[in-house]
């Protein structure tokens, strides 16, 4: 079949397919843009007010015009890493965890939650696995 031969609603209904999908492909690039700046900018407050504040989690406060009464919380969560998965499995199988930790993988939410509560209590995580922290802040109106 020839392009003459392509019906011309045909040809109109592809032109449209293409132009979603390069819609998409732009806001899927702005999506990733705006996440990065977010996360630059939590960063440089999650250190401006953790010196600011210490101890202290989270402040309310007027920040002008336009913006009004914010509340910023400081939050963070530890996540499990796995270094090297033979000595992971071999050490979670000597505490009798393998079975808990691993299907037919690594079972993520099992192991973010042990290592949450290790560090936690302060106490030694497996060989082989190791935590990762991610920060972050949350805004709130008042």
């Amino acid at each position: 079949m020839t392009e003459g031969a392509i019906p011309e609603h045909i040809q109109t209904k592809l032109r449209r397919l293409v132009d979603a999908k390069a819609a998409k492909t732009a806001a899927d690039d702005a999506k990733k843009a705006a996440d990065t700046h977010l996360e630059t900018e939590q960063e440089a407050c999650y250190d401006d007010l953790e010196e600011l504040l210490g101890d202290v989690s989270s402040i309310t406060i007027d920040i002008g015009p336009g913006y009004g009464r914010k509340t910023f919380t400081r939050q963070e969560q530890q996540y499990h890493t796995i270094y090297s998965k033979e000595m992971a499995f071999e050490s979670l199988d000597a505490e009798a965890l393998s079975d808990e930790a691993t299907r037919p993988d690594f079972n993520g939410a099992f192991l973010n939650k042990m290592v949450q509560t290790r560090l936690r209590n302060n106490q030694p995580l497996p060989d082989g696995v190791g935590f990762r922290t991610k920060r972050w802040i949350t805004v709130t109106s008042r």
